[in-house]
């Protein structure tokens, strides 16, 4: 790595090694650097993102999932990343702001909704969180009519001798059920990103230069 130490493959590619090895201060040095010369990659961008979450560097963390929000402006999971932070910092209020907004791109989004209960609640806006509760018994509600007409379609069409065919939309929803699951545990608090289980600190944090943030 003498040679090339400005390729941020390669040093995105020693930071993912010292990761697996569970040397987070070391995967945080090549990480970091990789981002320097390549701020656009998405691994090292979560990765350094779960990293401050980890260490509770909440500042830097939100300035990570916000440029992931900005690179993949579809994926809620930034977003909810990013309102996770101010949460965990006790910024309530602006948490709460960053839900709703979410909200309202993602009328459906089941985490979003779980989160404004909560907040509301805590803050004592009781008649807010159950406002938002029943938007989720809702939303829950449409989810398990859909869940049984696509039951009945199936039925249907096994009755008829599309028994494959039905068969085979069954695996697919399996298959989405599943990666659904995975995508709700992203949406929380913890993106799925190996990290050791030893909490790495950084006294001089705010030293920290992080190149175009």
């Amino acid at each position: 790595i003498g040679r090339v130490p400005t390729d941020p493959n390669i040093l995105a590619r020693m930071g993912s090694l010292y990761a697996r090895e569970g040397d987070d201060s070391q995967a945080f040095h090549y990480y970091l650097e990789a981002y320097r010369y390549y701020q656009v990659n998405m691994d090292v961008i979560s990765w350094l993102g779960a990293y401050f979450v980890k260490n509770e560097i909440y500042d830097k963390a939100i300035q990570f999932f916000e440029r992931a929000s900005q690179i993949q402006p579809l994926e809620v999971k930034w977003q909810l990343m990013v309102a996770s932070c101010h949460r965990r910092r006790g910024d309530y209020i602006q948490a709460k702001r960053l839900y709703e907004a979410v909200y309202r791109k993602y009328p459906e989004n089941m985490e979003c909704l779980r989160y404004l209960v909560h907040l509301c609640k805590d803050a004592g806006l009781i008649e807010e969180a159950n406002e938002w509760f029943k938007k989720i018994k809702k939303l829950e509600q449409r989810q398990q009519e859909e869940t049984d007409e696509g039951g009945y379609r199936d039925e249907d069409e096994e009755a008829k001798g599309g028994t494959h065919a039905a068969a085979g939309r069954r695996a697919v929803s399996a298959l989405t059920n599943r990666v659904g699951d995975m995508m709700r545990e992203d949406e929380l608090d913890e993106p799925r990103i190996s990290l050791s289980e030893e909490k790495q600190t950084h006294e001089d944090d705010d030293e920290i230069d992080l190149p175009g943030i």
